[in-house]
């Protein structure tokens, strides 16, 4: 009220006849009592938001002298660059090569000491509190004394070509016991036999471009690249179009920058 008054005082000085000719004196009152009401309103916003304003920064200014208080705004960019400076390449790659030394297959002992060794590392770096959890969970490993094999038979039913049970070590520390052969995890136990169908990515339209075109992979083994989608989703596409089996394999046409050759795969580059 206080302000709007002040509004109205102010207003006196001028005439509303000469700036409104015609209107009447109840239109003249009017409008002299809604813009000395907005007007009042927008001041006492305005002077909310000084006073809120100053207590903000009053309470910001507190904030950032507080003893207790370890990130402060003044030296947040300080914090970050001795934090930056801390990150050591040579550190990052230690750790890489101490958490792959060995096979850590989930549920398996070595996976649970790498689980110790990392909560042990977070509480020497400060961490509040660093637990670990146990769950029960179904997982899936694959029969050390039956591995998967895929092999290629000729008309006499001769083996051709067989797909090697583990890869050949490039350096030296990679020759680990333990290594567990490829497998699918969930994947049904069995050997099958059929003619080989390539499906691409094993997507519904890729099936279907094969039944558009006459192929039908009824009793077939289909061999699928990776990607695109989810490699349960293979599976079951295969499984709804009648394939018996199904191969996965990555291609290196869809992860090597420089092409599939060879020459421009790991461990000759970094694809």
């Amino acid at each position: 009220r206080a302000l709007i008054r002040i509004v109205r005082l102010a207003m006196k000085d001028y005439d509303l006849r000469t700036i409104f000719p015609g209107k009447g004196l109840k239109f003249r009152q009017r409008l002299r009592k809604y813009t000395c009401l907005t007007i009042g309103e927008g001041l006492l916003v305005a002077v909310s938001f000084f006073v809120a304003g100053g207590w903000f920064s009053k309470e910001l200014e507190l904030y950032n002298t507080r003893k207790d208080q370890v990130w402060t705004t003044p030296s947040l960019v300080d914090d970050i660059k001795n934090t930056s400076r801390l990150i050591s390449a040579d550190n990052i790659r230690e750790n890489l090569r101490y958490l792959t030394l060995h096979p850590h297959i989930g549920g398996k002992q070595r996976n649970h000491d790498l689980a110790v060794h990392i909560q042990s590392l977070w509480k020497q770096y400060g961490m509040d509190s660093v637990e670990l959890e146990s769950y029960r969970v179904l997982l899936s490993y694959p029969d050390i004394s039956r591995p998967s094999r895929a092999s290629v038979v000729d008309g006499q039913n001769s083996s051709v070509f067989s797909s090697e049970l583990s890869e050949p070590a490039l350096t030296p520390d990679e020759k680990q016991p333990g290594v567990t052969p490829p497998f699918n995890a969930y994947s049904a136990s069995g050997v099958v036999q059929g003619p080989l169908v390539f499906v691409n990515y094993g997507q519904e339209e890729d099936f279907r471009k094969l039944n558009t075109s006459g192929i039908n992979v009824t009793g077939c083994v289909a061999i699928a690249r990776y990607g695109k989608i989810f490699r349960g989703n293979k599976a079951q596409n295969a499984q709804r179009a009648g394939s018996i089996g199904l191969i996965m394999y990555t291609d290196p046409a869809d992860y090597a920058a420089d092409g599939g050759e060879a020459n421009h795969t790991y461990p000759h580059t970094w694809w």
